[in-house]
C-alpha cells in the first residue's frame, strides 16, 4: 500500500465517529505521523468493530478491486457469523466462500500475514453448527456491564 493510501485510509479512520456505546473514539487509535493503527489500545470490541462494519467501508477506494474484494469478503464472512439468526443451509456456503477466500488472500496478500490465527476462522462454521450462532456467546456485554460494576466500587485509597 502507498504512502497516499495509507494516509487516506488514516484519515478516514480518524473522522469516524460512533454513537455512543458502540465503538470508542477511533481518532485516539489512529498515529497519523506514522501512518498506522495503535492495536496495543485497541480493545476486542473495537476490533470487531473494524472488521465487520468499519474495514469494508473505508478500503472501498483506497485498495487494489482484486485485494479489497478479498478483504471485504473476509468482513462480510465475520459479520454474517455474528448475526442472531444463522441458517443451516448457508453455512454450507459461508464456509465454501470463506475457503475460497483464505486462498485468493494467500494469493494477493503477503506471506507473513496468513499465520494461525488467520486459518482459524475455518473452524468456525463447524462450531457455529455445533453450539448455534455465535451471538449469544459474546463476551461484550458482560464486559461492559463489568466496567460499570468497577466504577461502583471504591478501593479506599
Amino acid at each position: 500500500m502507498s504512502k497516499k493510501e495509507k494516509k487516506k485510509l488514516c484519515k478516514f479512520l480518524q473522522s469516524v465517529k460512533f454513537h455512543s456505546g458502540y465503538g470508542s473514539n477511533f481518532a485516539r487509535l489512529v498515529n497519523m505521523q506514522e501512518l498506522k493503527l495503535n492495536f496495543a489500545m485497541m480493545k476486542s470490541h473495537d476490533c470487531h468493530v473494524l472488521m465487520t462494519s468499519l474495514l469494508p467501508v473505508a478500503i472501498r477506494n483506497v485498495l487494489s478491486v482484486k485485494v479489497r474484494e478479498t478483504v471485504m469478503s473476509l468482513c462480510f464472512f465475520f459479520n454474517a457469523i455474528e448475526q442472531k439468526v444463522i441458517d443451516d443451509n448457508s453455512l454450507l456456503a459461508l464456509e465454501r466462500r470463506l475457503q475460497e477466500t483464505l486462498c485468493l488472500m494467500e494469493a494477493f496478500l503477503p506471506p507473513t500475514f496468513l499465520d494461525i490465527m488467520v486459518h482459524l476462522a475455518i473452524h468456525l462454521v463447524k462450531e457455529i453448527h455445533y453450539l448455534s450462532p455465535s451471538n449469544p456467546h459474546q463476551m461484550f456485554p458482560y464486559k461492559r456491564y463489568m466496567g460499570i460494576l468497577k466504577s461502583f466500587v471504591n478501593s479506599g485509597t
